[in-house]
């Protein structure tokens, strides 16, 4: 059993280290060539006459990386087909007094029948090497399983109980197969062109070809990386669920959500300098380009936020319940989300304005009168900057939290949401009343659960003078002891008001939060008038209306 579980723990560290590798070289890819960076300020000066900003350098980088580096070669395939077809030219004539002249009919320009033959035979050959490595690849995922089952999607056998490196060859299958295919057809067509005169530059067809075959194999690399990271993602979000940190099961799913969400979008803006494009077409892609960078790097920083977020709040929660300290700190990361997010996004803002040039003159002009921009801008935003420092000072100070019982214009109910510029208090009846942030600030209210969420209730009851108190005491203590809502620490019985026909007893119990002791007052309040009803009906309030001289002659009847 022992070694079971090694042999099925170990790879899944190795796919870790895996998928941060992959995540690495895609940091990699966006970071490099400095050499484009010079090249582009040298360009972007000779345009503007202005230095460009680093992030537009930055940007303009990347979407002007060397598509080369990410595609074959196809050099040796041109010159192995040139050989390949001059020795069929050489073929046509040894063979022609001796098979008859059909082997040198031309089909059409430059291409005889034996060279159709061969690239039908090409073909053959491609279409025998693909079903060759497919068989391969079935043969050696079917070896594991008992009975073997057809599969046919990534997911399910990610998800089986195959190992590894055959899940890993499944999720070659197709992508090579495809390439096969490509430069199969690839080596055909240029064996149908292959003399010297048909392989020049200048030939248009073959230089169409060749192009479609670069887009294909790059397609093709990016294809089976794609299919890696989302095989890996499946297997390690199954490693993660079975683990005990919750971290795995946040920081995993982002990392192969983040993955899968960036090299499509790497693959698209490394895929454009294949494409012959004019100068503005190429400039209007760039700055397109370099949009989407933006968006993506802002979607993948929310995100990262949002994980951090639920991971805080599933440790305090895991750790110390519903208490206030929990209650504390959630307050803290939800307002501190929102200004992070609020920075994000002005960031974001700001680097997209900043792609466009004419929109980066407009901010040095800005830039140039900020003194009087500033003060007509603070001006005018007074009561929004004052509510944000108003919900950063809520965040820092506390005299809010989430959950907290308030007493707010009057209604008595929950703080349900607190944002940069007001918050939502649900009241007991689900009405909803929403209240500037700067209020808690400025105006006092009742917080219920500031330090404590125990909280006493008092309950209220007139009798007549003759009831024995005691009874009623030791009643109210055999009512609270059975009622599961009570928290056993406070519990009394006293006389706190008399008038001339009946005396107040106010009963005071103490519960964990004030919905509990809403419902222990009422739960006290009904069974002690059941047992005062039941036990003394007489000491009930009444009015009295004999005097003491007509009660005297009517005993002495």
């Amino acid at each position: 059993m022992n070694n079971e579980i090694t042999v099925v723990n170990r790879p899944e560290h190795r796919l870790s280290w895996l998928l941060v590798g992959m995540l690495l070289f895609t940091m990699q890819v966006c970071t490099q060539g400095p050499v484009y960076c010079s090249v582009n300020a040298e360009r972007q000066n000779e345009v503007t006459g202005s230095a460009p900003t680093d992030l537009a350098v930055t940007l303009k980088t990347l979407t002007n990386l060397d598509h080369e580096k990410f595609v074959i070669s196809k050099d040796r395939l041109q010159k192995t087909s040139r050989r390949i077809s001059i020795n069929i030219r050489n073929l046509e004539k040894s063979l022609a007094p001796h098979l008859g002249a059909w082997v040198s009919w031309q089909v059409a320009s430059g291409i005889s029948s034996l060279k159709v033959i061969a690239f039908l035979l090409l073909i053959l050959l491609v279409a025998a090497v693909d079903w060759l490595c497919r068989r391969l690849i079935r043969k050696r995922m079917n070896a594991e399983e008992k009975d073997p089952v057809k599969i046919d999607h990534l997911r399910e056998v990610a998800e089986s109980q195959h190992s590894n490196f055959n899940a890993f060859l499944f999720s070659l299958k197709k992508p090579l197969s495809l390439f096969i295919w490509i430069y199969g057809i690839y080596t055909g067509l240029s064996l149908l062109f292959g003399d010297a005169g048909q392989l020049a530059e200048s030939d248009w067809f073959l230089n169409v070809a060749g192009q479609l075959t670069d887009i294909g194999g790059f397609f093709v690399v990016f294809w089976l990386l794609f299919r890696c990271i989302a095989l890996i993602d499946i297997r390690l979000n199954k490693w993660a669920d079975g683990t005990p940190s919750r971290w795995d099961t946040l920081l995993v799913p982002f990392i192969g959500k983040c993955l899968r969400f960036v090299l499509p979008l790497m693959a698209i803006i490394l895929a454009i300098p294949m494409f012959s494009l004019s100068e503005g077409m190429k400039l209007f892609v760039q700055n397109i380009s370099s949009i989407a960078i933006i968006v993506s790097v802002t979607w993948i920083l929310i995100q990262l936020v949002f994980t951090i977020e639920k991971g805080i709040v599933w440790h305090f929660k895991a750790n110390t319940g519903g208490t206030q300290k929990a209650r504390a700190i959630f307050t803290q990361v939800f307002v501190l989300k929102k200004i992070i997010l609020l920075v994000i996004g002005i960031f974001s803002l700001g680097s997209m304005l900043m792609v466009f040039e004419t929109v980066r003159q407009l901010g040095t002009s800005i830039l140039a009168s900020a003194g009087v921009v500033g003060i007509i801008v603070g001006l005018s935003a007074q009561k929004t900057i004052a509510m944000l420092l108003a919900g950063l000072q809520i965040a820092l100070t506390q005299p809010i939290r989430i959950e907290d019982v308030v007493i707010v214009e009057n209604e008595w109910g929950w703080i349900e949401e607190i944002t940069l510029t007001y918050v939502v208090v649900r009241i007991w009846d689900l009405r909803r009343l929403v209240v500037p942030i700067n209020y808690f600030i400025e105006k006092p209210f009742q917080n219920w659960t500031r330090n404590s969420a125990d909280i006493l209730g008092t309950v209220s009851i007139f009798v007549d003078y003759t009831v024995p108190v005691d009874d009623v005491r030791a009643a109210v203590r055999e009512i609270v002891a059975a009622s599961p809502l009570w928290d056993k620490k406070v519990c009394g019985v006293q006389i706190t008001n008399t008038t001339d026909r009946a005396m107040e007893l106010r009963v005071l119990v103490s519960a964990q939060s004030s919905g509990q002791a809403w419902d222990l007052r009422c739960e006290v309040r009904e069974k002690l008038v059941a047992f005062i009803q039941k036990k003394y009906p007489d000491c009930l309030p009444k009015i009295r209306t004999d005097s003491p001289a007509g009660i005297a002659g009517r005993n002495h009847l």
